[in-house]
């Protein structure tokens, strides 16, 4: 089984579609809170489908099963103010969705943004060097939530 979260979003939902057609099983874990998201995945059982909130849980309940989780999930509004919110749910949520598929040797593919290239005054190297990375300014919250969290990955890589 594997895990798409922000499955009914425009890139999930193709990861999801194309999973589907080589006969994997798939769980989608999205908010579904407008039309396009449920056109998205129109295809998905209804019972495959998890609200972000309970993802933990059901990892915790269901890992014997889970082949992989495919993080896609991220308030992505490049316009959002709430940096609270944007930390919450791009940083906290996925420190804690890692550690969760760690714990129990989940593969975690995770996504990260080229929002957190800033204006690009510091390249674009994406050879996951921490001294580069950390170098980089993003211009919004939203590349900011997703810059720190790929920081706390490279550095425990890197540790």
């Amino acid at each position: 089984m594997h895990i798409v979260t922000g499955g009914a979003g425009f890139i999930g939902s193709n990861i999801v579609n194309a999973l589907l057609k080589i006969n994997k099983e798939i769980i989608v874990c999205d908010k579904i809170d407008h039309k396009l998201k449920k056109n998205n995945i129109s295809k998905i059982k209804k019972n495959y489908i998890i609200n972000p909130n309970k993802l933990n849980k059901f990892i915790i309940e269901n890992y014997k099963e889970i082949d992989s989780v495919i993080h896609m999930g991220a308030i992505s509004s490049t316009t959002e103010k709430n940096i609270k919110l944007l930390l919450q749910n791009n940083y906290q949520y996925s420190i804690d969705l890692l550690n969760n598929c760690d714990n129990y040797s989940i593969k975690f593919l995770y996504a990260s943004s080229a929002a957190t290239y800033g204006n690009g005054e510091n390249g674009f190297s994406d050879d996951n060097d921490l001294r580069k990375m950390i170098k980089l300014t993003p211009i919004n919250y939203y590349g900011l939530s997703k810059h720190l969290f790929d920081l706390y990955l490279l550095s425990r890589i890197n540790s």
